[in-house]
């Protein structure tokens, strides 16, 4: 794989890198996707999230990619500190079923000594960053979710 720094792809992302799904033997049972029980107005603002992150290419309706989903997660919105929601699609369950990537957890204390000896630390505002992680299209047909309008 080549990586290009100047490709034009995913809401700007840079990197060859891909988010997967990886399934366990056993599939998630399918359900009926649920919209939560709130007021219109929350649900106007729901769907407000849902409408704002599909127009920057983070969202997409699985009929335009050729997408059938298979399971539908539940979305809700999350107030933040400062008055205004987020947008949280919950993959718990989703997560059940799927097997853990092998990795090396370190503990704080050697993180801690490692951060200790560098140089320079640069701090960056990570703002959206999760959104730059492209999902694998093998793995789109189990992070359905549903807009409640």
């Amino acid at each position: 794989m080549f990586f290009d720094p100047y490709f034009k792809g995913y809401n700007g992302a840079a990197g060859p890198f891909q988010a997967r799904v990886n399934m366990g033997p056993v599939q998630p049972p399918q359900r009926k996707g649920r919209v939560p029980q709130y007021s219109r107005n929350q649900l106007v603002e729901l769907q407000q999230k849902f409408d704002e992150l599909e127009a920057i290419g983070v969202f997409k309706r699985p009929e335009d990619i050729g997408v059938s989903v298979e399971y539908v997660n539940p979305s809700f919105l999350v107030k933040k500190p400062n008055g205004s929601f987020r947008l949280v699609t919950a993959f718990a369950d989703v997560g059940r079923y799927s097997k853990p990537q092998p990795s090396l957890m370190p503990d704080v204390d050697s993180t801690l000594r490692q951060i200790a000896q560098w140089k320079y630390i640069i701090a960056t505002d990570l703002t959206k960053s999760f959104y730059q992680i492209p999902l694998s299209s093998d793995s789109m047909k189990y992070c359905g979710c549903s807009n409640p309008l």
